[in-house]
């Protein structure tokens, strides 16, 4: 989608060269503030709108390079770029919050067929078996990328012993997915 945006920002030059200056440009301040404008336009149009708001530093310092790049023959540099402010047009912001809501109901359902697929794939047979296996490749994936990442790694004492690692990895699943009793109010102790 594309968004309006207002942005204000403010310039800040030095003139290294006045005969560069005079000579090279006709109007060498509204050349600069032009070029600063289309750099503006361009580094944005690269970027979503939240990357808008957390990059400024990295958008302030690609406009300062490529004004640098082209006034440099007109002796003029750019000592820094500061976006000031950055607005979204209220009529825009609406339709950029029901596009967010949008998409988060989107993963929200696409999370929940996954789960209901899951347990249909679970209720059938040897489901359980399927979901062993998985934890257990879980299990063992996770050990190995802890080595790999970390230069720290918590091992059980039998790390030597992948079965016994598997095995307990199973245990610990089947003891979650084991369905809990529900204490009655009957069998509840006297508060």
């Amino acid at each position: 989608d594309n968004v309006t945006l207002q942005i204000d920002g403010v310039l800040y030059l030095r003139v290294m060269d006045p005969y560069k200056a005079s000579y090279g440009v006709e109007d060498p301040e509204y050349a600069v503030t032009q070029l600063a404008q289309t750099t503006m336009r361009s580094e944005l149009g690269k970027l979503s709108l939240d990357r808008v708001f957390r990059e400024r530093e990295s958008l302030n310092a690609n406009i300062v390079d490529a004004i640098n790049q082209a006034s440099d023959c007109w002796g003029i540099r750019c000592l820094r770029y500061e976006i000031r402010f950055v607005a979204i047009l209220t009529r825009v912001l609406p339709r950029f919050v029901a596009g967010e809501a949008n998409a988060m109901l989107v993963k929200a359902r696409a999370k929940a067929e996954a789960i209901q697929l899951l347990a249909a794939a679970l209720a059938q047979q040897h489901g359980s078996a399927a979901a062993s296996l998985s934890v257990a490749e879980q299990y063992v994936s996770a050990f190995s990328k802890l080595a790999k990442d970390s230069n720290t790694l918590l091992l059980p004492a039998n790390a030597g012993d992948v079965t016994n690692m598997v095995a307990q990895a199973l245990g610990i699943y089947t003891t979650l997915t084991k369905p809990q009793a529900v204490k009655t109010q009957d069998e509840m102790p006297p508060a």
